[in-house]
C-alpha cells in the first residue's frame, strides 16, 4: 500500500525541528512527502500519515471517524515508578484541594485531551483563578512535587528503547537505564511507539515523569529515521486498531 507523509509546515519549510527531523527520516525511506500549513488542506484518507500539532492531528482524526486521541500521562502499570502520590481526578475537586494552603505545592496538568492547559506547580491558592475557564467536569492529573534535577526522554518501538536524550536540568546527572528498561516490561498496554519520561530527584532516585503517545510526538535527538519510524509504527498501529473495531 502507497502512503503518503504530509508535514506540518510554514512558508513551505517543516514548522518546528520534530517536523524537520520527521522530513528527513521519511525523505530516507522515499516516501511521498507533502507540506500543508492548514489542516484542512489534508486530504482525509486512511492512507495518508499526519505529522503536525496535537489539536490539528487530533482534528484530522476526527476527519477520519476516528475518536480524539488522550494523553497517556501516568499509566496505571507504572504507578510503581512514579515514587510520589499521584491522583486523577475532576478540575473541581483540584479546586476543593487547592484552595487548602496546606495542600500546597501540588503539580497540576490535563489528564485525557493533551495540552489543554499549561502543566505546571501551584503553590499559592490564589493562582487557582488561573484556571477559572476550565469546567469543573474536566479530568486533571495531580501529583506531589519532586525536585528533579535531570530528565530525559525515552523512545520506544515495539517494547524496544531505541535511544535515551536529556532535555532539562543537568545532563551529568544520568537516571539507571535498569528502572526505564523494567518500566518498559511492566508497560504491557503500550501502544506500539511512544516516549516515556523519566528524571533524577535530589535523592538520587529515577523516577517515572510521564508517557506520551507517537502519533504527535516531539523530539529530543532521536535519530530521524529511527523518529519516522516510531511515528509510522504508532500511525499504522492506530488506523489498523480502528479498521478492526
Amino acid at each position: 500500500m502507497k502512503y503518503r507523509v504530509y508535514i506540518q509546515a510554514l512558508n513551505n519549510f517543516p514548522i518546528a525541528d520534530w517536523a524537520v527531523s520527521a522530513y528527513q527520516g521519511f525523505r530516507d525511506k522515499q516516501m511521498d512527502i507533502i507540506f500543508f500549513e492548514d489542516i484542512e488542506e489534508v486530504p482525509v484518507s486512511r492512507n495518508n500519515i499526519v505529522v503536525a500539532y496535537i489539536e490539528d492531528t487530533n482534528k484530522y482524526f476526527k476527519k477520519l471517524g476516528l475518536p480524539e486521541k488522550q494523553a497517556l500521562n501516568i499509566p496505571k502499570e507504572l504507578m510503581s515508578y512514579t515514587g510520589r502520590t499521584i491522583s486523577y481526578c475532576t478540575m473541581k475537586d483540584f479546586r476543593l484541594f487547592g484552595s487548602q494552603a496546606n495542600n500546597l505545592p501540588i503539580f497540576i496538568k490535563p489528564n485525557g485531551r493533551s495540552k489543554e492547559f499549561v502543566a505546571g506547580v501551584m503553590s499559592k491558592t490564589e493562582t487557582i483563578s488561573s484556571f477559572n475557564e476550565i469546567s469543573d467536569d474536566r479530568p486533571v492529573l495531580l501529583s506531589e512535587v519532586v525536585d528533579f534535577k535531570s530528565e530525559y526522554r525515552g523512545y520506544v518501538i515495539n517494547g524496544k528503547l531505541q535511544g535515551l536524550y536529556f532535555y532539562r536540568g543537568d545532563f551529568r546527572i544520568f537516571p539507571d537505564v535498569n528502572i526505564i528498561d523494567s518500566a518498559i516490561d511492566d508497560y504491557k498496554s503500550a501502544p506500539a511507539g511512544y516516549s516515556i519520561d523519566f528524571g533524577v530527584t535530589d535523592k538520587g532516585q529515577t523516577l517515572l515523569i510521564e508517557c506520551n503517545d507517537g502519533w504527535s510526538l516531539g523530539n529530543y535527538g532521536l535519530n530521524h529515521s529511527i523518529y519516522a519510524n516510531l511515528l509510522l509504527t504508532r500511525w499504522l498501529e492506530i488506523m489498523k486498531n480502528n479498521l478492526e473495531s
